[in-house]
């Protein structure tokens, strides 16, 4: 062994003993004390609304045999009764057409290509069932179908969509891919390409002083609609506004009780007992009860209709 090496050596137990004495060193600081973990409050969940008023009922129908709604955006209230009717116009016996309503935009990819899938279930994905607010049945062309839900609480954009495959639409396997990424990220049955999007509407119910307001203003023609809305229902009957688009009404049928018509804009021939009757804007025609009658609009109209009980 060398002498440098025999230095280093000695040198460097001197060093070690110092240190293990301590020698002239701070002792070491004692580890912080961790802060004590505070839990989180569980996020409150939103209050449900409780909407009391009249329920939305809106009638819907295809672009022809295209794979659109004629309605593409229609405005509610949280909570609202919403009454959909879908009559599936569609000569086409491929064109079958339901109308599911979304939890989210995020979530249409997702429920379309589950949907693809889901043939046993008319269609309807039973994994995405968490996405889905409500939905129609599946019509075929002729058929018409309806569903009631309650809006959800959270004013937001609600999508719709049509679930039916585009491949089985256009009778080509090879759309299946198209029509997830075609007809879904635009809403289903894709709507009209001046609209971005087929959107429930949810917008809180406005609490400013009551004002004088327009009936029109209530409820607006949409084209191959027929859009009903319920002003007031009581023990002593109802006052109900309609708005027609030009080409739509109501088929022959009777009520239990005597009915006032009231034209607010547009014309129309009203039947009574297979009779017509013209009225306008500003007119009014009694409907009795027990009576056929059928309403046959020759223009975009609006009509009040003031039903009596006994």
């Amino acid at each position: 062994m060398t002498s440098s090496t025999i230095k280093i050596f000695s040198l460097a137990l001197v060093a070690f003993l110092f240190a293990a004495c301590g020698g002239g060193e701070e002792p070491p600081a004692p580890a912080p004390t961790p802060e004590p973990m505070v839990e989180q409050p569980a996020p409150t969940p939103e209050p449900e609304v409780t909407f009391d008023g009249p329920a939305f009922e809106i009638t819907m129908t295809p672009v022809g045999n295209e794979m659109q709604y004629e309605q593409t955006e229609f405005t509610v209230a949280p909570g609202q009764t919403v009454h959909i009717m879908f009559r599936n116009t569609a000569d086409n016996p491929a064109m079958s057409h339901n109308v599911v309503v979304l939890r989210s935009t995020a979530a249409i990819n997702a429920v379309g290509q589950a949907a693809m899938g889901a043939s046993d279930s008319d269609y309807i994905p039973a994994a995405r069932q968490s996405d889905i607010i409500a939905h129609t049945q599946m019509s075929a062309p002729g058929a018409t179908v309806e569903v009631t839900f309650t809006a959800p609480s959270a004013a937001a954009d609600y999508p719709y969509i049509c679930t039916f495959p585009r491949s089985l639409h256009d009778h080509a396997g090879n759309h299946a891919r198209r029509w997830v990424t075609t007809c879904s990220t635009r809403v289903g049955c894709a709507p009209r390409p001046a609209s971005p999007s087929s959107i429930l509407r949810i917008m809180p119910v406005k609490t400013e002083t009551p004002a004088a307001q327009s009936l029109i203003s209530f409820v607006d023609v949409q084209p191959g609609s027929v859009v009903s809305k319920m002003l007031l229902k009581n023990k002593a009957g109802s006052v109900t506004l309609f708005a027609f688009g030009q080409g739509e009404g109501l088929s022959e049928h009777t009520a239990p009780f005597d009915a006032l018509l009231i034209v607010i804009d547009g014309k129309a021939s009203v039947f009574i007992d297979g009779t017509p009757h013209a009225v306008a804007t500003g007119e009014a025609l009694q409907l009795p009860a027990t009576v056929p009658h059928a309403i046959d609009p020759l223009t975009d109209m609006r009509m009040l209709l003031i039903m009596l009980r006994d």
